[in-house]
Formats: C-alpha cells, sequence, structure tokens
C-alpha cells in the first residue's frame, strides 16, 4: 500500500503525512518503501516457512474481486520509531525481517495469507483465498504465537542489542473485497471493507504483547478461548465505541462450537433411537471385555457430535460413580496435519485425565503419580517414552535410556 494510494494519509492511523515522511509521527509507522533486495530476501524466506500444501492451495486460488468474509489480524511492533532511531538502519532491517519471519510462521501454519507488510506492521486474512470453517480461531491462534514467538525471539534481542521488543494485535471478522493476487506467497490484496480498518484500530488500542479481538470474532471463538472484556471503547476513525476483549489463552476444556448446546439451550434427541441403541449395544459388548469399534459417518449438522453425548450420558462416562466407564476423546483438527501424533496426544493427555488446555500447567510428579496409578508395575518401563513423546522434561536415567 503507499502513501499516495490514500491521499497522503497514514494507512494505519489516517492522520495526515507529507510524501517526504519516513515515519508517522502519530503512530510511528515506517512509510519507507523497502528495496526491491530487501523485498526478494523477506520473500525467500517466508517462502521458505510455508508448508508446501499451503503453497498449492494459494497457488490455485483464483481471486477477481470476491466478497468474502475474512478475519483479518494487524500486528505491529511497540515503540518501533524510538528503536529505529536508535540504531543502525541494517542492524534495524535485520531485526524486523526475522521478526517477520517469525510471525509468518505462525500465519502459514494456520494456513492464513500475509496480505502486507508495511514498514513494522503485518496484515494477515484468514479466511481468503483459502477458507476453513474456522478461521476466526486460527487467527487467534496464529496472534498467540506470534506473541509467544517475538518474545522469545525479544530475550535474545535485549542481550544482543539491549533492546525491549515487543508486539501486540487486533483481530476483526468481517465482509471485504479482495482483490488480484500478486505473488505466490505475499498477497497484495485491494482490500476494501470496514473489517481491515476495525483491525488496525482494534491494534492501535492493545498493549505490548496482548492480542486483542473484536465481539465480531469473540462470538466465533468463545467456546474456544478465555478473554477479559475491555467493554466498548472508543478508537480512532470510528463515530461508535468498539466492544473488544483481551485474549487471555485456551480454555481449559473447550465447549460446543455447533447445536443448541454452544447457545446454552438444550432438547430432546429426536429421530436416532436406533443408531443410540446400536452403540449401546456396542458398549454392552465391549465391557464384557470383547473390544469393539463403531464409526460414525455422515454429513456435516446431521448430530454425530450430538449422537456420542447422548452416547456418554447413557452409559454413564464420566459420572465418577464406581465402575463407570472411562470416557477417552481426542479430535482432529485441519491445522494439525503437519503435526506428528497431534491426535495421538489427545489420546494420551485424556487417557492421563488432564484437559488439553492445562498440560502445559501440570508438573511432571503429577503426571507420574498419573502413569503409576494407570499402569501398576510397568509404570517404570513406559514413563520415559510418554515424557518423550508429549515434550516432558526427562530425568537423568531416562535421558540416558532414550
Amino acid at each position: 500500500m503507499s502513501v499516495e494510494s490514500v491521499g497522503l494519509n497514514c494507512p494505519r492511523c489516517d492522520n495526515p503525512i507529507t510524501a517526504e515522511a519516513r515515519f508517522c509521527a502519530s503512530c510511528g509507522l515506517s512509510l519507507a518503501p523497502a528495496s526491491d533486495e530487501a523485498v526478494a530476501a523477506l520473500q525467500t524466506r517466508l517462502a521458505a516457512a510455508a508448508p508446501a500444501p499451503l503453497v498449492e492451495k494459494m497457488r490455485a486460488a483464483k481471486l477477481t474481486g470476491e466478497r468474502k468474509v475474512v478475519t483479518a489480524l494487524f500486528a505491529d511492533v511497540v515503540g518501533s520509531t524510538t528503536l529505529a532511531e536508535s540504531m543502525d538502519a541494517e542492524d534495524w532491517t535485520q531485526i524486523i525481517n526475522e521478526a517477520f519471519d517469525l510471525m509468518s510462521k505462525a500465519i502459514f501454519h494456520y494456513e492464513g495469507t500475509i496480505a502486507q507488510l508495511q514498514g513494522d506492521a503485518l496484515l494477515a486474512f484468514f479466511g481468503a483465498p483459502v477458507a476453513h470453517e474456522d478461521d476466526p480461531e486460527r487467527a487467534v491462534r496464529a496472534g498467540l504465537d506470534m506473541i509467544v514467538a517475538i518474545d522469545e525471539y525479544a530475550a535474545q534481542l535485549k542481550r544482543t542489542h539491549g533492546i525491549e521488543f515487543r508486539i501486540r494485535a487486533g483481530i476483526n471478522t468481517g465482509p471485504v473485497i479482495v482483490g488480484n493476487v500478486g505473488s505466490d506467497l505475499r498477497y497484495e490484496y485491494t482490500a476494501l471493507g470496514d473489517a481491515v480498518n476495525v483491525a488496525a484500530r482494534v491494534q492501535t488500542a492493545a498493549q505490548p504483547g496482548d492480542v486483542l479481538i473484536s465481539s465480531m470474532t469473540q462470538r466465533h471463538v468463545s467456546p474456544t478461548f478465555d478473554f477479559d472484556d475491555l467493554g466498548d471503547v472508543q478508537v480512532k476513525g470510528k463515530a461508535e465505541p468498539v466492544h473488544l476483549y483481551k485474549v487471555t489463552g485456551l480454555k481449559v476444556e473447550a465447549g460446543p462450537k455447533r447445536g443448541l448446546s454452544a447457545v446454552g439451550l438444550s432438547s430432546p434427541l429426536v429421530g436416532r433411537a436406533t443408531e443410540l441403541k446400536t452403540l449401546t449395544d456396542l458398549f454392552e459388548v465391549a465391557r464384557a471385555g470383547r473390544g469393539r469399534l463403531a464409526v460414525i459417518a455422515g454429513e456435516p449438522g446431521l448430530g454425530k457430535s450430538r449422537l456420542l453425548v447422548e452416547l456418554r450420558n447413557a452409559v454413564g462416562a464420566g459420572s465418577g460413580a464406581p465402575g463407570a466407564a472411562v470416557w477417552v476423546e481426542g479430535r482432529c483438527v485441519s491445522y494439525g496435519r503437519a503435526l506428528p501424533y497431534h491426535l495421538v496426544f489427545d489420546l494420551v493427555w485424556s487417557l492421563l485425565g488432564i484437559p488439553r488446555g492445562e498440560t502445559s500447567n501440570v508438573p511432571r510428579s503429577a503426571i507420574d503419580e498419573r502413569i503409576d496409578a494407570l499402569l501398576g508395575d510397568d509404570a517404570a518401563d513406559v514413563k520415559p517414552y510418554i515424557a518423550h513423546l508429549l515434550a516432558l522434561p526427562l530425568h537423568a536415567a531416562e535421558a540416558d535410556r532414550l
């Protein structure tokens, strides 16, 4: 996006700027165009970070001014103007490019699209050109991953350059008009629509290290994440205040994303008595000691998840009663295709009785106790391999054994 294309106003904050300005005096956005060499080097790094399946999907996408609902993620470096002025230009360019590299990896992991790289800021779309049913969730996960990656990078910069380097992110969901694709991996969209503008405004309201989202995004991701409700916030360029939420992390146990239970309602099961009886009969065979496998297949929205909920209730799984069945659950997610053992992780954590959202906070001793309770005398032989699989800290003897 050039300065001229927005009528000599800053692309981020809309404040007037001069044609000769290198930085916006209001928000600090760098206005100097990158050199061809710098752009080429950056695109090379981005291309290396993108998974091959995503590259193929992007190249296959045809965009000719489509109207799409997208989730826009806008992130920038906090206080970049002060940092840039205190450093050599080459050193600052290298730091920014490496930061973009880390941020881009998070975006590509969730199959988002980098729409613009401008100075110290990055704009990404989730939902165009590659669309998924959970694009808002992908955008929030990408934002959180970006914060973690940059915080680790910032610790390194603190040691080597003595600077405080932080980013912040704003996310909003809504309709836009997307234009033509530029190159394979760096998409220069002509994005028309309020969704992108709101994302930029949300980002300016964020504190360093924060991911802020609008109510339009929050309603899509509320079953998955925890939030601090910031209420209505007046942002520049908007006549009405924007209701904002600060993402604080993943829920300990994700709530339902579909059906009546997702909105706090309930209803009796209708028209699935035969299927439910088939499953409960199979369960009774399994309870007697003979394993059984059931596969439930059907189009989206036919009630597969609801049927499993009814089965769990019917057999009393997870009730805590003596002899109650143990319900072990793992979930495949589309953005986990490139993660080895992704489903196995979920199943093992479920077997250990540890909600997926708490896995990073559980001490190794608690996990060892759970494995001892499950496996008894065989636990010692199994612990090293489970710990290795789940990337847990190893005891000295376990590391030698592995």
